[in-house]
């Protein structure tokens, strides 16, 4: 499946709370009032939870701070994405989109992008998600390569191996489910960056689900803590911390 990544940080002056509020009452509601014209299958909002662990996640890896939200609409490909979002009633329904955006969205210190996925860990027949009445979070990693790697070099080592250590190491550190989402070179990213004024995409977005006391339980044993300082150090091989940011989420899942 293709989806439509957005990472955005709220307006100035406007606390997390409120943002997030009128994300989830507000600007839903628009969102699934287009879903036919955008033609979209799933539609989720990952609000970032307001938690000491943020800053802990990030200190350890010398990232920036985390962003206040993260938006994702799916597509069956990238074709049926063109063809939504180039059609007229598709673009009429963003123009509307970005129009109630300028409620709680700073535009410029904002990305957006389309990516593919690839699905390490499954999670359960029903799937999981970190609803507010789960007892799982999800852990959201959007991340920029080292300087001296390309887009196709970055994406290949994440996915053939850094992707295969976290498999084999699951059992160590124990994540429910495991996404990658890779950035996809297309023209569409610049005709939705163009239209808000937002920052450049990312180069990925890796997607983790887990229950806290779980994680918390397994990095406490010898075990768990080996795997962490795996996972990091190999990290630093394409991953430029300095432009990336990590943090812990809720889901509200709309379609």
């Amino acid at each position: 499946m293709v989806k439509l990544v957005y990472v955005f940080r709220r307006l100035p002056g406007l606390t997390l709370e409120e943002c997030q509020r009128y994300w989830r009452e507000k600007h839903s509601r628009l969102v699934r009032r287009h879903a036919k014209a955008l033609s979209i299958l799933h539609y989720v909002q990952v609000h970032t939870m307001d938690d000491p662990l943020n800053e802990m996640l990030r200190a350890s890896r010398g990232e920036i701070e985390p962003y206040d939200g993260l938006e994702l609409l799916w597509w069956k490909d990238l074709k049926s994405a063109e063809m939504a979002l180039t059609k007229p009633a598709g673009r009429q329904a963003m123009e509307e989109l970005i129009e109630d955006e300028h409620h709680f969205v700073d535009h410029q210190r904002s990305s957006l992008w389309l990516a593919d996925e690839h699905i390490f860990i499954e999670g359960s027949p029903a799937g999981i998600a970190a609803t507010e009445e789960s007892p799982a979070v999800k852990i959201s990693f959007v991340f920029h390569p080292l300087p001296n790697l390309s887009l196709e070099e970055c994406q290949s080592y994440w996915r053939d191996v850094h992707g295969q250590r976290v498999l084999r190491q699951a059992s160590e550190f124990p994540l429910r489910r495991y996404v990658q989402a890779h950035t996809l070179e297309h023209p569409l990213n610049n005709i939705l960056r163009a239209s808000r004024g937002a920052m450049e995409p990312y180069d990925g977005v890796a997607e983790m689900w887990g229950v806290l006391e779980e994680l918390a339980s397994a990095a406490a044993t010898p075990e768990g803590q080996r795997a962490a300082e795996e996972f990091l150090a190999d990290e630093r091989r394409f991953i430029d911390p300095t432009r990336s940011s990590i943090w812990l989420a809720k889901e509200h899942i709309f379609i």
